[in-house]
């Protein structure tokens, strides 16, 4: 603030204006600090996982502060994994005609994010934007030193970013409500839902919960700012509450439902089925694809499984060989499994939850016709299947062998698409791994003849002067780019599910005694002719009653009531085994 008469005169109030580009405001801490060095809180953080810190903030001043001098704004990151710049402020100091207000000119600024642990402190990530790439650029170089010895260079890049998030998405989330779940299930569930709006604020949701029989909880597509509070309001009114069954397929159907003529942009409609996987034994994966068969064609299915492992990391987890993949599959999306899942939609969950709203790697990648080692062990990437590559991550292979190929093919699933790229030898990258084979040191087996002609493809070597273009005795340089596939939140590859145990003897419940109460209720109502009898077949998942069939003794009017008796009662914590038949007989 310049030195002139008005500003030499004391203010006592100020208002800050801001522009922060941040992608997590919740993180952020500003302070203004005066020419006499007070530093005044203008910003502590607040907002959620909302973007961004903008408009007019009013702050008091301490009594004396002069408006002449240096003002300065220190804008601070507490939490690791987001990043932002300043892009603008200024101030204004008194009111009316005769206010004061400068701005800043010396922007944008970088805001350092905060690191990941204490032995973190005092680095910054700064990330700088590669060439524009169309999913993957790849390079083949190929080098013949001699009938016996070739070498091959394969470089990978994978885009920075896939795919762009779908504008003006509309999504349905088929939330599992069961028994077998719990409220805590459902919770994580609920969570995941306001993970995946986080990064579609202008997206338009609804919510439909599965039991035994499935209902929509909005009613409409609603905008995703809203969904939160209604979520708030359904719990409040017990509309959360879990229950028997788990129909799977007609939560399916009301989401098609929902969604039947919905039109949005590319891949922006949208259905998340969640599910502990314990549905009945005799719903088949297609029954929920065939009850899909109204959705717009391009839309996109994803089955989650919530996994409430209490592991410390949240994660994403591909799973192509679980039962309920083919549903996700026939939708060119993914099954994944959410472990480490928090109570909450946290920050490392909305982080972690992009990875089910654009893709983020290219899964189960393949390397046809050059062996590449997979890191970690001893297995190669050559017709198999289990590594994946991180959009924005590279891969730098050099190979030593007999042959060298002409050509290899990258292939892979970007969720639930096929990926295939061909690529062919490049003369002008052959002339780059020719150099490699030195800086490397893959030359050691080779003889000065062989050297010398790879030395010469690479220009290592002039042929008018034949020395090699380095200090005399210095070996040449072994410095790399490691193979890297590893990266932070998206999909790693399949994990275990639900499982069972337990290391007493598990005396088993009887249903019947526990039916037997409403049974007799159906039969005192019903007075079936002497004689009658009739058998169900019921299954159960851990404290749920997953399906009821009738046997026999379909016909009977009694046979209805009881059905509607099993399906009313609620387990206790002895039905604790994952799946379970008990057969019911009544006469």
């Amino acid at each position: 603030m310049p030195d002139t008469a008005a500003a030499r005169r004391p203010v006592t109030a100020a208002t800050v204006t801001l522009d922060i580009r941040h992608t997590y405001r919740s993180d952020l801490r500003v302070d203004l600090v005066t020419p006499r060095g007070a530093r005044v809180e203008v910003f502590q953080g607040g907002g959620g996982g909302d973007n961004d810190v903008r408009g007019a903030f009013a702050v008091e001043l301490p009594a004396g502060t002069p408006a002449a001098g240096a003002w300065r704004l220190v804008v601070s990151d507490h939490a690791a994994l987001d990043g932002g710049t300043i892009d603008g402020w200024s101030l204004r100091l008194g009111s009316g005609p005769g206010a004061l207000i400068v701005a800043a000119a010396d922007l944008p600024r970088f805001i350092p994010d905060a690191p990941e642990s204490a032995n973190e402190a005092g680095l910054a990530m700064i990330e700088v934007a590669p060439p524009a790439i169309d999913v993957l650029a790849a390079r083949l170089g190929k080098v013949v030193a001699s009938e016996r010895h070739a070498f091959a260079r394969l470089e990978l890049d994978l885009a920075p970013q896939l795919r762009p998030l779908p504008a003006q998405a509309r999504v349905v989330f088929v939330v599992d409500a069961s028994h077998s779940i719990g409220p805590a299930g459902i919770d994580a569930q609920l969570a995941i839902v306001r993970a995946y709006l986080a990064h579609v604020p202008d997206a338009r949701a609804e919510v439909v919960l599965y039991r035994r029989a499935a209902t929509r909880l909005f009613g409409a597509l609603i905008p995703a700012g809203e969904v939160a509070g209604r979520l708030d309001a359904a719990r409040a009114a017990g509309q959360l509450a879990p229950g028997n069954g788990s129909a799977l397929e007609l939560g399916a159907a009301l989401a098609a439902e929902a969604l039947a003529g919905v039109k949005a942009g590319k891949d922006g409609v949208r259905v998340v089925l969640t599910s502990d996987e314990l549905v009945r034994r005799r719903l088949a994966p297609a029954a929920v694809t065939a009850a899909l068969g109204a959705l717009p064609r391009d839309a996109i299915v994803h089955v989650v499984v919530p996994e409430l492992d209490g592991d410390e990391t949240v994660a994403l987890v591909r799973d192509d060989a679980a039962p309920l993949a083919a549903v996700a599959a026939a939708r060119r999306g993914v099954l994944a499994r959410v472990t480490g899942l928090p109570a909450r939609a946290d920050k490392e969950l909305v982080r972690t939850a992009l990875g089910l709203v654009r893709p983020m790697q290219l899964d189960q990648v393949t390397i046809t016709g050059l062996a590449v080692a997979r890191p970690g062990s001893g297995d190669v990437l050559d017709g198999g299947g289990a590594a994946s590559l991180r959009e924005g991550v590279g891969l730098r292979e050099m190979v030593d062998l007999p042959r060298a190929p002409d050509r290899v093919i990258i292939a892979g699933k970007i969720w639930g698409d096929a990926f295939r790229r061909v690529v062919t030898v490049d003369a002008g990258f052959t002339r780059a791994t020719a150099g490699w084979v030195f800086s490397e040191d893959h030359h050691g087996p080779l003889s000065e003849a062989e050297q010398m002609k790879v030395a010469l493809l690479g220009r290592a070597v002039s042929p008018v002067t034949s020395y090699l273009a380095i200090e005399p005795g210095v070996r040449p340089s072994t410095i790399g780019i490691p193979l890297e596939l590893r990266g932070v939140g998206g999909f790693g590859q399949a994990g275990a599910g639900f499982g069972g145990g337990g290391g007493s003897l598990r005396v088993r419940p009887d249903l019947m005694a526990v039916v037997a109460p409403a049974a007799r209720a159906c039969v005192d109502r019903h007075r079936p002719a002497a004689g009658w009898q009739v058998r169900l077949e019921v299954e159960t998942t851990r404290d749920e009653v997953a399906d009821v069939v009738v046997d026999v003794g379909a016909s009977l009017p009694v046979a209805a009531c009881l059905v509607e008796a099993v399906w009313a009662t609620r387990l206790d914590r002895r039905f604790s085994l994952d799946r379970e038949d008990h057969a019911l007989h009544f006469r």
